[in-house]
This record gives structure tokens, C-alpha cells and sequence, in this order.
């Protein structure tokens, strides 16, 4: 293997790298910010039982 093909398949992987990481930090931000009202509701929900 020569250096310039060891040099495209380590920049690969970290495209790879960063582009799973990337996924990763949107869905947090999409279940912290976005949808965070409807998570907080179906918790309050999943949380108080009323007890006859």
C-alpha cells in the first residue's frame, strides 16, 4: 500500500467519523430542543396515575 492510498483511506474514515458523529449530535439536539415539549408531556403523562 503506498502513502497516498494509506492517505485517502484514513481521510475516508474519518469523513465516515464525522459524519456519524454529526447524526449523533442532531438527533440529541432534535430530542433536547425541538420535540422536548411533547417528551416532557408524555412523561407527566407516564408519571401521574390517578388511584381510585
Amino acid at each position: 500500500m503506498n502513502p497516498d492510498e494509506a492517505r485517502l483511506r484514513l481521510g475516508v474514515l474519518g469523513l465516515v467519523v464525522v459524519s456519524l458523529f454529526a447524526a449523533l449530535l442532531s438527533r440529541l439536539w432534535y430530542l433536547q430542543v425541538i420535540d422536548s415539549p411533547n417528551l416532557q408531556h408524555l412523561a407527566v403523562l407516564n408519571q401521574v396515575r390517578d388511584v381510585q
